[in-house]
């Protein structure tokens, strides 16, 4: 299956992931808002990582990326699609995405 972020942001492994696709495929189904540490349990589960400084700043450099390319949005220790729109078509096409 094609990787849906390719061709819209530099290539770069962390970004490319199965823990974005995770990550992302949760966001998608979510009815609120998620905060930050259920996504980072879940980033440390999809990437066999135990809890460490190192998994922290991977996780947020992977949070930080897709907030800073319109992906995602982070308001009051929550995260959530930027748009309606592309929480909807990332659903429809990828939202069950390793599972």
């Amino acid at each position: 299956m094609p990787n849906p972020i390719v061709g819209s942001v530099p290539r770069g492994e962390d970004y490319f992931g199965q823990e974005t696709l995770i990550i992302m495929g949760l966001l998608s189904r979510a009815e609120a808002n998620i905060d930050r540490q259920t996504l980072y349990q879940l980033f440390l589960h999809s990437s066999s990582m135990a809890p460490s400084t190192r998994s922290e700043e991977k996780f947020m450099h992977l949070m930080n990326k897709m907030d800073n390319d319109f992906y995602i949005s982070f308001k009051e220790g929550k995260y959530s699609f930027f748009s309606r729109v592309l929480k909807m078509w990332w659903r429809n096409r990828y939202g069950f995405q390793g599972e």
